[in-house]
């Protein structure tokens, strides 16, 4: 069977995917992006394809290199990864996101009657992927559950049980950030005990319909969940008047704030 290669074309596809590729990966990792770094890596990425497929001729050579090497200097350009381990998670995260976004394409292929509808798919496809990366993230992050957290306020720290509840939507009505929930234990820990001259957030609860409670800001909060560290600068937190939460927690996380 006998194909025609146009490799300027064929050059320009490659450059478009490894761009879109490399820039979804960098945003999933949460890596420092530099356009033209990215810009260098997808070149690199698409003039190591248009060579293999040119001059290489052995399924087993093509196999090695395309996915090995070709690869490995795709990230190590566009991403400039060099700890070992976070290398081997992107070239996983790679073909994760090839996988989506070759599958977006796919579907929409026999409309694609030109350069720019393609280049408009694929911008698009990255967006859609990357949206749903994050959903995804987003509830991993919500399903997690409990975490370690640390409190400091005038010098003092209190480490505790938290937990991450979806339910908890506290808001401060007059910044409209994100509340948590501790308890009056843990405020007296910090040396926060007269709540007098504080304002305070209504809620409702089981057996308690407009309740309230007195918020307070805190110099900083340490939550980690599982091996990531999120520190938040000067978190609200509003003081529940039960001295446990539960046999467990301490401390209820509003997810939003993390």
């Amino acid at each position: 069977m006998h194909y025609e290669l146009y490799i300027d074309l064929f050059f320009l596809i490659n450059f478009l995917m490894d761009y879109f590729l490399l820039l979804m990966v960098g945003k999933m990792l949460k890596c420092r992006i530099r356009r033209l770094r990215i810009i260098a890596g997808a070149m690199v990425g698409a003039f190591l394809t248009c060579i293999f497929v040119v001059f290489l001729r052995g399924k087993i050579w093509r196999l090695v290199l395309f996915h090995g090497v070709m690869n490995m200097c795709l990230l190590k350009t566009g991403l400039g990864i060099k700890e070992k381990r976070t290398l081997i998670k992107a070239w996983i995260l790679l073909y994760v996101s090839a996988f989506l976004l070759g599958g977006i394409l796919n579907v929409f292929q026999p409309y694609v009657r030109g350069g720019a509808v393609f280049l408009i798919l694929a911008f698009a496809g990255y967006h859609l992927c990357l949206g749903i990366w994050d959903l995804l993230a987003y509830f991993h992050k919500n399903m997690a559950g409990s975490c370690r957290a640390r409190l400091y306020q005038n010098g003092r720290e209190c480490e505790i049980y938290a937990i991450i509840d979806t339910g908890n939507r506290l808001r401060d009505s007059l910044t409209g950030r994100p509340v948590h929930v501790i308890t009056g234990e843990i405020a007296e820990k910090l040396g926060c005990t007269d709540f007098s001259s504080k304002r305070v957030i209504t809620y409702q609860s089981i057996g308690k319909e407009n309740g309230t409670m007195p918020i307070l800001m805190l110099d900083c909060l340490c939550c980690r969940c599982e091996k990531e560290e999120k520190w938040v600068e000067k978190p609200l937190v509003a003081v529940s008047e039960r001295q446990k939460l539960s046999n467990v927690y301490d401390m209820i996380l509003n997810p939003d704030d993390l």
